[in-house]
């Protein structure tokens, strides 16, 4: 949320210096802010786009100005001295780095490998449940994809099988489409991030077993 604030504030300073008419600068401002609370609701509502919006976010916001500028320099002409050229010339270049650079690199850095997820994917369990981090014996990745194992056990008397319900109903309020195999997996990003997330929930004498793996995107 910062990232967009700053961004933000770069993209109002520069059409501070571009803006020559009230009527044009406030249209484009009001088209900024509304840019800004596009991207922070879509941030908010799809955490896993998050990548996505941060790396569109300038280059959608010079293309914004870029437009109010052309507007006015088919009403007024070139303004001389031009004040707005150079900030605008550099919020040109620093989209374009965006785009054509940073974009490529986050795009590969997300999928070339595989992730470890975080067992903050199941807790806290439910009060009445205690959840134990299993320490993976050597790596905790294999060729195509890094995995986590918690054990779940219950209070005094209370069965396998009724933890067993009870994570599957607690992972399933966190948005997991569990099916009756006690599987499920979903993506982790969007455009930029194409990773996948899986979770597997099993019961064994000592306790219930959830196990998330982190999947690279390519094979």
């Amino acid at each position: 949320m910062i990232a967009i604030v700053v961004l933000a504030a770069l993209s109002a300073v520069v059409w501070w210096f571009v803006a020559r008419s009230h009527r044009v600068g406030w249209t484009v401002g009001l088209a900024l802010l509304g840019w800004a609370v596009v991207a922070t609701v879509v941030v908010t509502a799809l955490p896993r786009a998050r990548a996505d919006v941060f790396v569109a976010y300038l280059p959608v916001a010079v293309a914004i100005i870029g437009a109010g500028r052309a507007v006015e320099i088919r009403r007024f002409g070139r303004a001389e001295p031009d004040r707005g050229a150079w900030p605008y010339r550099l919020a040109i270049v620093l989209a374009s780095c965006v785009a054509c650079v940073c974009a490529p690199f986050f795009f590969y850095a997300f999928n070339s490998e595989p992730y470890l997820p975080s067992a903050d994917e199941l807790l806290p369990v439910p009060a009445n449940l205690t959840a134990t981090v299993q320490e993976p014996e050597g790596s905790a990745c294999g060729s195509g994809a890094c995995g986590i194992s918690i054990t779940v056990t219950g209070g005094p008397g209370q069965s396998v099988n009724d933890v067993h319900e009870q994570i599957r109903q607690h992972l399933i309020g966190r948005g997991w489409d569990l099916g009756h195999d006690g599987t499920s997996c979903r993506p982790t990003g969007w455009l930029l991030d194409q990773h996948s997330k899986c979770v597997s929930v099993f019961t064994q004498e000592d306790g219930v077993h959830v196990s998330f793996a982190g999947w690279r995107a390519w094979p």
